[in-house]
């Protein structure tokens, strides 16, 4: 997985008044599926079989393979009691988060990184907005070792449409080093782009395929540094292309080793690296079924995960994140519930003792150690409780963080935890730090 925190963003739309990228529906009825045959895996299209960015479909038909995994306990009698965390009066609160720096990324120093867009200094006041990267010391004050004043702005792009694209953030092997990614448009051409920025600011390269040679538009929707420095993109389709979806892998330069088709299975939404492996997850795209796919080193199905490397939940929507040892955790959402799977993508086990407590999710991530971080709501619906909870690895609480394991906070939107157990979440644009 990506060194640093594994995250995934989704949307409360239990009820209704937060939004984000992967959103999917706590409580709404779904069209029942039924199991089929095994599902049939394409091989991964390597580079030599790629004219720039071009490759066809994957042969032969794609079918579900529906996997019900088993249902958690329902929550406790006793109601849940978690701490009310305390604002952090030391913390600057000057960090643009949300809307146009919707990327952040704690690294091993504490330190933040924003990813977003910003108007250039050179374009004369034009509001042509560049792909730029800040970074920020601990304690919410800007970095002024890094880039200018701060700041990295990777390259002007006059698009009035560049600014709706998804922006994701990825820390490098290099401590400090980053990528940035978003989606570039031209005139109705879409296509990925990443930078490398290096752990003084400055940027070391840009790259994405070319623009013309593809009929069906690639928008970034996640991206995953290996500690090689290869790159995993998750990309999908854009504008009328919306069902199409694929998993890239590129080096450190951009160049594609290889690229595997999805789109008769799902839009890949996440993206994680595990070692050499690659893991992808996101909905399908004709049926409410949230599907796990593991890649080996060369792009092809793990066989040994899943139905031949992939995984299907039927009538599901989800959020996703691996452990360091291949594990993964899942948030799904009919009942909203967290669940453990091993690397070969079994059931293993429930979260906590307060399954069915939750009533949504936004953020599931996973620290370098291996424990587990949640945001979301519980409670009745009418009236939730913002929360965010850390689990060990084996899915327990971890009592060492606010109430037991849980924390209530003003926001849901969480970005990451800092060493002390400072919580860090966005409100109304604006960064904050709590103390569970």
């Amino acid at each position: 997985m990506t060194n640093g925190y594994a995250r995934a963003s989704s949307a409360f739309l239990c009820f209704g008044v937060l939004q984000s990228l992967l959103a999917f529906s706590c409580n709404s009825e779904q069209p029942s599926t039924t199991a089929s045959d095994a599902a049939t895996l394409p091989d991964a299209q390597p580079d030599s079989a790629i004219p720039g960015d071009a490759t066809s479909d994957p042969p032969g038909d794609v079918t579900n393979e529906s996997t019900a995994l088993t249902s958690c306990p329902a929550a406790p009698t006793a109601p849940l009691t978690p701490s009310a965390a305390s604002g952090d009066p030391s913390f600057q609160d000057g960090i643009p988060c949300g809307s146009l720096f919707a990327a952040a990324r704690i690294h091993s120093d504490d330190k933040i990184s924003t990813s977003g867009f910003e108007s250039s200094p050179s374009d004369g006041g034009s509001g042509v907005l560049g792909l730029t990267v800040r970074r920020f010391l601990p304690d919410g004050s800007t970095d002024t070792s890094f880039g200018n004043a701060g700041k990295a702005i990777v390259a002007p792009i006059a698009d009035a449409y560049f600014q709706q694209r998804p922006v994701r953030l990825g820390l490098g092997a290099v401590s400090g080093s980053l990528v940035a990614g978003t989606t570039q448009d031209w005139y109705m051409d879409s296509n990925w782009l990443t930078a490398w920025i290096g752990a003084d600011g400055a940027v070391l390269n840009v790259a994405g395929p070319p623009h013309g040679n593809d009929p069906r538009p690639r928008w970034l929707n996640d991206l995953a540094v290996a500690p090689d420095d290869s790159l995993r993109l998750a990309v999908g389709g854009g504008y009328e292309e919306a069902g199409f979806g694929a998993v890239v892998r590129a080096d450190s330069q951009g160049a594609i080793a290889w690229r595997y088709e999805t789109s008769q299975f799902f839009v890949p939404t996440q993206i994680f690296a595990l070692g050499d492996q690659t893991v992808a997850m996101g909905n399908s795209r004709d049926a409410p079924d949230f599907w796990v796919l593991k890649l080996d080193g060369d792009g092809s199905p793990v066989a040994s995960f899943g139905s031949g490397g992939s995984l299907a939940l039927p009538n599901e929507r989800g959020i996703g994140a691996v452990q360091p040892d291949g594990s993964i955790v899942l948030a799904l959402s009919d009942p909203p519930r967290l669940v453990g799977l091993d690397s070969a993508g079994s059931f293993t086990h429930c979260f906590g003792s307060e399954a069915g407590a939750w009533t949504a999710f936004n953020a599931l991530q996973v620290a370098p150690d291996g424990r587990i971080i949640v945001g979301g709501a519980m409670g009745p619906k009418e009236n939730p409780t913002t929360v965010v909870a850390r689990y060990l690895s084996d899915g327990s609480p971890d009592i060492t963080f606010g109430g037991n394991g849980y924390a209530v906070v003003p926001s849901s939107s969480l970005v990451g935890i800092q060493s002390g157990n400072r919580i860090l979440s966005c409100e109304s644009g604006v960064m904050k730090r709590y103390l569970p």
